[in-house]
């Protein structure tokens, strides 16, 4: 389940598939039958075939006030491009930055714009909007596309014109081979190896390596090597005796961390590369953890996310090459407090290697496989299904043995109880009978046999006294109801 998670976090920070270029001079990733368009207004449009789903950008020019009042008289005027805003809130996002959200339509369809500050005069407005009761579950995806968009170099002669980028491989289908867990999107001609890794029935980790014909690029989404989770100890866990050796301890803290130890330790190594001191760049992504987290938490879990952007520069025999990766941690607390374990720690790489001149390429390339990824529904119920059959049984399992230590516990005491009442009847020179019917009587110790005389029992009134020993037995004749010896 881990390893599942961290792929769902991964693809909260994908791209999409399909790159539209657009001659007005903008390109974007749009989703499968969304549209992009410029309009008169000077907006560039994305749109779903739903139209009530859809982000736009507008460049903002003449700002003469700070972006909070100006998304305010952006969207109270008359003259606003939304109709009947409802519940209007401007909050400050940061220095130059401005979020606003409201609800028009009456009230049926909830919006969402940022203002960002781009000179002293200048700004743009990144905005998005769907139904009240898609918002939530579509949030990510239209932040997707948003982010995507950005602007270049407006194309000439024609309608038609050149694409400056360069062009992405075709991508083909690909099934993972294990057990046929997803299907993702790789370059069409490269080379692809690895896929799911079980380390035991609920348990597994995820690593897929893609490699160009010329051997030159390399993709990596995940590596099963690396530990699935490691356990954060907490400030109890220092005076525990041995607490250094305990296996399972999370050397590493946060992605940064991971991610240049996966680095130097791993891909330098499989790659030959050779890297400069200090040679690689660091960069922080809370807007990536804060958009990964949304996803589990939509389904009930609480997780931190650190996400880390690590880029560098080197040689691969000799040539040089450019890389750039995504590390991420995500860290999930001990319900049951924090004194010994803090929590566990998992983690998840993704990136690639190829010349510097290809960079770009490569990382439009990485997410758009990255995104392409499709879990199998019929797996991953079989695969839930099993992980609650380990638990259930477990959870039996731990009642059962609970149950027989119980059981155990009462037998020593009964036994030991027996053996208190067998001593003391030796001390007082008594023994124990029964006559087989539930009933028990004491009598002197010392004969062969015991009896009951039902007749002086009822004539004493006291069965005890009804009780005789004998070293003989006595005559057939004789009304007499033998007894046997408990201990």
């Amino acid at each position: 389940m881990r390893a599942l998670l961290l792929t769902l976090l991964f693809a909260a920070v994908g791209v999409f598939a399909r790159e539209y270029h657009d001659p007005a001079g903008f390109r974007v990733d749009l989703p499968q039958g969304w549209q992009a368009v410029q309009s008169k207004a000077g907006h560039f449009i994305m749109v779903s075939p739903d139209p009530q789903h859809y982000v736009f950008v507008q460049p903002v020019l003449n700002r003469t006030t700070d972006c909070a009042t100006t998304l305010r008289q952006a969207l109270s005027g008359s003259s606003s491009q939304f109709t009947g805003v409802q519940g209007l809130d401007v909050s400050p996002a940061g220095r130059g930055l401005a979020v606003a959200r409201f609800l028009f339509q009456n009230g049926q369809v909830r919006g969402e714009m940022m203002c960002a500050e781009t000179s002293r005069r200048g700004g743009t407005f990144y905005g998005l909007a769907a139904p009240v009761q898609d918002f939530a579950r579509e949030l990510p995806m239209l932040v997707s596309v948003l982010k995507s968009f950005s602007f270049e170099a407006a194309s000439r002669g024609g309608s038609g014109g050149t694409n400056p980028q360069m062009p992405l491989p075709a991508l083909v289908q690909w099934q993972e081979p294990n057990e046929l867990a997803y299907t993702m999107g790789v370059p069409q001609g490269w080379q692809v190896t690895g896929g799911l890794q079980r380390m035991d029935v609920s348990h597994y980790n995820s690593g897929v390596f893609m490699t160009s014909p010329d051997g030159a690029s390399t993709i990596r989404l995940g590596d099963p090597r690396v530990a699935l989770s490691c356990l954060v100890a907490g400030p109890g866990m220092a005076s525990m005796p041995g607490a250094n050796t305990v296996r399972g301890m999370c050397q590493m803290q946060n992605s940064q961390q991971f991610g240049v130890t996966y680095i130097q330790q791993f891909l330098a190594r499989d790659l030959g590369l050779m890297l400069p001191q200090n040679g690689l760049e660091i960069q922080d992504r809370p807007d990536l953890s804060q958009r990964a987290d949304q996803m589990p938490r939509s389904m009930g879990i609480n997780v931190q996310t650190s996400t880390s952007e690590i880029r560098f520069r080197g040689t691969r025999n000799g040539t040089p090459v450019a890389g750039t990766f995504l590390a991420v941690t995500s860290f999930t607390a001990n319900p049951a407090g924090g004194n010994v374990m803090l929590g566990s720690l998992s983690f998840g790489i993704r990136g690639f290697v190829g010349s510097p001149q290809q960079f770009g390429m490569l990382a439009r390339l990485t997410g758009a496989v990255g995104s392409s990824v499709h879990w199998n529904p019929v797996w991953f119920a079989q695969t839930n299904r099993i992980s609650q059959q380990e638990a259930a049984a477990s959870l039996a399992a731990s009642r059962q043995t609970a149950e027989n230590q119980q059981h155990a516990f009462w037998d020593r005491m009964g036994a030991a109880d027996r053996r208190s009442e067998a001593v003391g009847d030796v001390l007082r020179g008594t023994v124990r009978l029964s006559d087989g019917q539930g009933n028990q009587y004491e009598a002197k110790a010392g004969s062969n046999y015991y009896f009951r005389d039902d007749d002086a029992a009822r004539t004493a009134g006291r069965p005890d006294d009804a009780v005789t020993g004998s070293n003989l037995w006595p005559s057939s004749t004789v009304d007499l109801s033998p007894l046997q010896v408990i201990r």
